[in-house]
């Protein structure tokens, strides 16, 4: 094959050679994200052409050769760039006479370890290498891991002469806890190419998330529950009985700490930080918190807002992060507006909710739970949608939750889910449906074909479930706390994954793996094909298991034993030892449901409940048919007091029927604890 370059096209491979070197800023406040950035730009040129590109620093210029800058260099400022203009994550990526620039800052990191909330660091270096790797080699990175990226082969490498790429984020803050891989690098490439660009708790100094839930950062248990347990909310009798860091209200000093240790945050250098009340919060029962409000979350919006309005005074210019959760779920009712210096942060994102925050023009960070566990939930069309509808009502921070790198994450049957999403993160006018044609072909190759239509049946499904009626996506009552479709154990994987879409997909995968051409391609069907193989093996239980509820024979009994036996059979096959395998031994690439990695000692639990826990020995030996009367597994525990709008627009108690408050895990449908 013979390349041909045009007049406006620089040679910077041609024909396996090349008069070009990486010279790397020698200002660079990071050296070693500066490095690694040099190291991959190096390594994927390499891996395309065969042609090893010299990496130099700026102190040793060769005039006689043309170069790729990387970061600010001062080659970048004599050629007349706005290198001082480009900050954080955004980059410049531009030609100048024969000569490349790849413009971008770095910051170092704090330490970081899972249990820590640190600060990362940002390059925007790197993130200008990994576009200009897609945008001019057509890298890919589909997957985290070195075996994730695709590196198309190819002769020459052109460059257009007009190149001029200016890129910032779309959202300050997007991410959390996506890399590093296997904890070797300072970051994952994937995780920078595709706008994953929050490590562990922050991406840089604009927002401290503190984990969502920063009651305990700033008035510990630990410290003050002996010499102060007055902070603490009174339950029963007594403080903080459950040891859940849940403060009392109506305390001045409380008061203070939390505007202290805000303050303290801000004077480390955030721009924005969070104040959020501790997760599974229930109201204090002292008279003084009573008097607040009768409602439980009105009260922590009365409390929290006095808090802001306190810190603007000390620091203003600086945001302050409240957290819009379970209990404080419902826009307020007694009152119409925050401190401009407040950011909402939505655990809701439907527009029915956005719509019933309208009255309150703050800015919203948005915090994403649920859809990154290991089932499918999320198609990449409403994927899509969903970050366009958050750019339109003004959100600023996108929050992962527990991240892409927590227990149960699916790499295999995700992977073009999450692909998409982070795509569209950085330019939601991209199309859906081609984004997920591009993974598919970069990840699969020779097998691509088979592999889109595995997705596309998985995908439609998926599509239709977002009609329903889903905790995570909002459908909210009349105090915005949705119920999930699922009410029963084995709804989920009835409705989306019916025999027909699980035969066809079988079929598809089996022949992709005739056709793959490559073990990187191996690889990744190793990956999605474990994934899928438990989650037929639990659809398959409860398939049979409904067909049991309705004629509860023998055979039917006998045949759902049997598959029961395959599931665990499965579920040992993918945990061998109780560490999870890795497909087709070592592949450098996420293990299945991302298990056993940088935080990965512990298993995926064993699916719960009938039939799953059934004896089927003991049952065959006594020849009893069980009862196959499955009661809807629901959440019961404290209602909220209910809390609505009178015609005056002042708060008014509504009564109503116990019990109606009721949470579901969507997962399986089991109660799990406030």
């Amino acid at each position: 094959m013979v390349s041909f370059a045009s007049a406006n096209e620089l040679k910077l491979i041609y024909e396996g050679k090349s008069d070009y070197v990486i010279v790397i800023s020698t200002q660079s406040k990071s050296p070693k994200k500066l490095n690694e950035a040099a190291t991959l730009l190096q390594s994927s040129l390499a891996r395309a052409t065969g042609v090893t590109l010299p990496i130099v620093e700026e102190s040793e210029p060769d005039e006689t050769r043309s170069a790729i800058y990387l970061g600010n260099t001062t080659a970048a400022m004599q050629a007349g760039l706005p290198v001082d203009e480009v900050k954080g994550w955004g980059f410049l990526n531009q030609v100048v006479g024969r000569n490349i620039y790849l413009v971008g800052e770095e910051a170092p990191s704090e330490e970081l370890t899972p249990h820590k909330q640190a600060y990362s660091g940002f390059s925007g270096t790197y993130k200008a290498v990994t576009t200009f790797l897609e945008n001019v080699v057509g890298v890919r990175f589909v997957l985290p891991g070195e075996w994730g990226i695709h590196v198309p082969l190819r002769k020459s490498v052109l460059v257009d002469e007009t190149l001029h790429h200016r890129w910032s984020p779309s959202f300050v803050f997007g991410g959390r806890r996506v890399s590093p891989y296997s904890g070797k690098h300072e970051y994952d490439p994937y995780a920078i190419a595709n706008n994953y660009l929050g490590r562990y708790s922050t991406d840089s100094k604009e927002f401290w998330s503190g984990g969502s839930h920063t009651w305990n950062h700033f008035v510990p248990r630990e410290k003050y529950i002996k010499s102060h347990p007055e902070y603490f909310a009174l339950f029963k009798g007594k403080r903080d009985p459950r040891r859940r860091n849940i403060l009392c209200l109506s305390q001045p000093d409380v008061h203070d700490l939390l505007v202290e240790g805000v303050v303290k945050k801000f004077d480390e250098g955030y721009e924005m930080v969070m104040l959020g009340q501790a997760d599974g919060y229930v109201e204090c029962q002292c008279d003084k918190c009573q008097a607040i409000h009768p409602d439980i979350g009105e009260k922590l919006w009365i409390t929290h807002r006095q808090i802001a309005g306190r810190i603007q005074k000390l620091r203003p210019g600086k945001k302050v992060v409240l957290l819009s959760y379970i209990t404080t779920t419902k826009p307020p009712m007694s009152f119409d507006r925050f401190p401009d210096n407040v950011i909402i942060m939505n655990n809701r994102y439907t527009p029915e909710y956005f719509e019933a925050w309208k009255d309150f023009p703050t800015q919203r960070a948005i915090f994403i739970p649920d859809w990154l566990r290991n089932w499918p939930r999320i198609p990449p069309r409403y994927a899509v949608n969903l970050v366009r509808s958050w750019l339109e009502n003004d959100v600023v921070i996108v929050y992962l939750g527990g991240g892409l790198d927590q227990l149960g994450s699916s790499w295999g049957l995700n992977g073009p889910s999450y692909y998409v999403f982070g795509k569209a993160m950085a330019d939601p006018s991209l199309d859906a449906d081609e984004l997920e044609r591009e993974y598919v072909e970069a990840a699969f190759g020779a097998a691509a074909e088979p592999m889109g239509r595995f997705f596309t049946a998985m995908h439609l499904r998926m599509e239709a479930r977002q009609q329903l009626d889903r905790r995570e996506t909002g459908n909210p009552d009349s105090r915005f706390r949705g119920f999930p479709f699922e009410m029963y154990p084995g709804d989920f994987h009835c409705h989306y994954f019916p025999p027909q879409i699980l035969n066809k997909m079988v079929r598809e995968l089996d022949l992709a793996f005739e056709l793959a051409g490559s073990d990187e391609v191996r690889a990744r069907l190793e990956l999605t094909s474990a994934e899928f193989r438990y989650l037929r093996s639990v659809a398959s239980v409860y398939h049979l298991f409904r067909a049991y509820q309705i004629a509860p024979t023998r055979p039917l009994l006998e045949a759902l034993g049997d598959k029961v036996k395959q599931y665990h059979e499965t579920y040992d096959w993918l945990y061998p030892d109780g560490k999870a395998r890795t497909p087709g031994g070592d592949r450098k690439l996420r293990t299945p449901f991302n298990i056993g990695l940088t935080i990965g000692k512990k298993s995926l639990s064993k699916v719960p409940g009938p039939p799953f826990d059934w004896d089927f020995d003991e049952l065959a030996k006594s020849g009893e048919l069980p009862v196959p009367v499955i009661e809807p597994r629901l959440r019961g525990g404290m209602a909220l007091k209910p809390y609505g709008r009178n015609q005056s627009g002042k708060g008014e108690v509504i009564p109503r029927p116990a019990g109606e408050e009721i949470r579901i895990d969507p997962e399986t449908g089991a109660p799990f604890d406030q």
